[in-house]
Parts: structure tokens; C-alpha cells; sequence
């Protein structure tokens, strides 16, 4: 799948590929994209696991920490 990217977003991936030393663009994307997927699923896992966890950001009394903490 091709993706277009604007210049903001190329400079950014230029910018990503400089910290982590990587040289592939494709390769870069696929590791934010991998590496974002697993801590979406992480997440998801942990709140399945603490259902009070869950009941409490639906209520709104814990959302500012949960979203502090990611």
C-alpha cells in the first residue's frame, strides 16, 4: 500500500529516521505502525482485565489520568 505523505509529514519521518538510526522510510513506518498497534492492544488487554478500570474512564472520573499516564 502506498501512502502520500505531506511535507510536514516527510520531514518528520526524516526526522524520526535520524533519532532511531534507521535508513528505510518503509521500515521506519512499519515499526510506528507495529509499535503503536501493540500499545493499542495493550491497553485494551489491561482494561479488559480491571473492568473497574473501564467503568471509571467511561464516567469521566479517572480520563485525565489515564490519558497522563500513556
Amino acid at each position: 500500500m502506498k501512502i502520500r505523505l505531506n511535507p510536514e509529514a516527510v520531514e518528520q519521518l526524516i526526522a524520526i529516521m535520524d533519532k532511531t538510526g534507521y535508513v528505510n522510510p518503509t521500515h521506519t513506518v512499519q515499526v510506528m505502525i507495529s509499535s503503536t498497534f501493540n500499545k493499542l492492544f495493550k491497553n485494551a488487554n489491561k482494561n479488559a482485565n480491571n473492568p473497574k478500570s473501564l467503568s471509571e474512564d467511561i464516567h469521566g472520573s479517572q480520563s485525565s489520568k489515564t490519558v497522563r499516564n500513556m
